[in-house]
């Protein structure tokens, strides 16, 4: 190996740091300072770094999905629905009242009778006329007088063909003109109580010549009174009177009562 070419130097003494380091500071220290425009930039830029901070930290709070949250288990129960009870029956309808029979009162007199219900009143008949003496002058027979004629008079019997009978069909008469009487609806109207009197004859089961002799006031009532005569089913005539027309006059009360 050939030394010629390496050489040995004593190194060169190395300058004192601290006399070196004099001249640096003194540099520092000599700097002018920032001014106004250089703070104000200085200040923008970190008000523009702040912003820019503050931007990123909200998009990534808005685009971030959130973990869904753990989800419980849902228990479903089937709850049976509640059984209603059915509603009671109804209660069964009462039974029907038990008809009570009617017991036969006994008939009241016939003076009370008559004054209830229609009256009939048999009329007197005429007296007899006196016959004139024949020219030829025989004899005739004359005619009995009227006190001598059968009569028949209510509530008293009479002696002869037919007595204790008379006293019966007037009670059943005034019962059939009862029953036949249809009451109009203008009787519901009136006030007080009148009587309607009638007359008529009655000859071998034929009422003739039905005649109102004391009206009610009201024309329908007279026509009823007057249809319950015509229509009323009297009784047969009385053995004493066969053959012979009874003039009977009868008085119905109005309104009348049942």
């Amino acid at each position: 190996m050939d030394d010629s070419h390496f050489t040995l130097a004593h190194p060169e003494p190395l300058e004192d740091a601290g006399s070196a380091a004099i001249p640096i500071q003194t540099a520092v220290r000599e700097l002018p300072p920032p001014t106004l425009r250089e703070k104000l930039r200085f200040w923008l830029i970190l008000i523009v770094l702040i912003l820019l901070e503050v931007t990123g930290v909200g998009l990534r709070y808005l685009l971030h999905e959130p973990e869904p949250l753990p989800e419980d288990p849902v228990q479903v129960t089937l709850v049976p629905p509640e059984q209603v009870p059915p509603p009671p029956p109804p209660p069964p309808p009462p039974p029907p009242p038990a008809k009570k029979e009617k017991q036969k009162e006994p008939l009241p007199p016939l003076e009370q009778l008559q004054s209830m219900q229609p009256r009939f009143e048999p009329l007197p008949e005429p007296p007899a006329l006196k016959q004139k003496e024949s020219p030829s002058k025989l004899a005739v027979a004359k005619d009995k007088k009227p006190e001598d004629k059968p009569t028949a008079r209510v509530g008293v019997s009479a002696p002869g063909l037919g007595a204790g009978f008379f006293d019966k069909w007037f009670y059943d008469a005034a019962k059939a003109v009862e029953a036949a009487y249809r009451a109009p609806p203008s009787e519901a109207l009136l006030r007080e109580r009148t009587n309607v009197i009638l007359e008529f004859t009655f000859a071998n089961g034929v009422k003739n010549s039905i005649e109102v002799l004391k009206s009610s006031g009201d024309a329908a009532i007279d026509a009823a009174c007057v249809a319950a005569i015509r229509e009323a089913r009297l009784p047969p005539t009385p053995t004493s009177f066969i053959n012979r027309p009874i003039p009977i006059r009868v008085t119905m009360p109005v309104p009348h009562q049942f």
